[in-house]
């Protein structure tokens, strides 16, 4: 992933107080004390504990700090061609899960919405600047 991608963000969504949730949060975090990379950063979010009572609106904080800190640097992959000074994708994020289902999609979900958000204002701001496309299904090779 490093490789392909200049930087990798794992999101651990493991609970800090179940014994074997905490177990594979510790092996994770001896991973990356060993294999130290300036490129992978590690954000550990107990979903279980903030997103009590169905509250997953408080996963707005983790979006917050992900966006501030990482997000904007990532940038967008566009098909056919990058929009005025936006590069090739330059991040993922890769989520560490015990079961993967509610957690993890409840999280990716909220941060597709966050850039699906920040990719259709880039593209309304061209689309204004450059008036409507000939085509309007054809967006992606005007863009």
């Amino acid at each position: 992933m490093i490789n392909q991608y200049q930087r990798v963000v794992v999101l651990n969504l493991l609970a800090k107080h179940k014994r074997q949730e905490q177990m594979l949060t510790d092996k994770m975090n001896q991973l990356f004390n060993r294999f130290q990379n300036e490129r992978v950063t590690k954000f550990h979010y107990d979903f279980h504990s903030e997103t009590k009572g169905d509250k997953f609106e408080h996963l707005d904080d983790l979006l917050h700090v992900l966006k501030d800190s990482l997000l904007n640097t990532f940038g967008y992959w566009i098909e056919n061609k990058i929009i005025d000074g936006f590069d090739l994708q330059k991040g993922v994020y890769r989520t560490n899960c015990l079961d993967c289902l509610d957690r993890t999609n409840v999280t990716q979900a909220k941060i597709a919405i966050l850039i699906l958000t920040d990719m259709l204002r880039l593209i309304f701001d061209h689309i204004k600047q450059k008036g409507t496309p000939s085509n309007p299904y054809s967006v992606n090779n005007e863009i």
